[in-house]
């Protein structure tokens, strides 16, 4: 499982990503994800400075948003149909409600 999570492209520089750039006629999230295998490598930051595999993801062109946070050990998606290129709005959805999700889940 490890090598899956795993930061893949780490030595390889990332020419686009639809978390750092402006996509769907919005802005992206500024942050810059990484990815494993089949998985986004989630990174709250403008650098990739997270341990890799610690909250997973993959969301979709339409705005769907599966997730997995491994650190507080719960997982969810975030199930829309939007516009094609508005995997961003998924996301913002998520993180509008993740600190109810987390006292829910017990971790918060």
């Amino acid at each position: 499982m490890s090598h899956l999570l795993a930061d893949h492209p780490s030595s390889v520089p990332i020419v686009y990503s639809p978390f750092m750039a402006v996509i769907g006629g919005g802005p992206g999230l500024g942050e810059d994800w990484h990815f494993g295998y089949g998985v986004a490598l989630e990174c709250r930051s403008a650098v990739f400075n997270c341990v890799a595999g610690e909250r997973v993801s993959s969301p979709g062109a339409l705005g769907s948003y599966p997730f997995w946070d491994r650190s507080k050990n719960y997982t969810g998606i975030v199930a829309r149909q939007g516009a094609y290129g508005t995997l961003i709005k998924g996301i913002n959805i998520e993180r509008s409600i993740q600190p109810t999700i987390e006292r829910w889940a017990g971790c918060g």
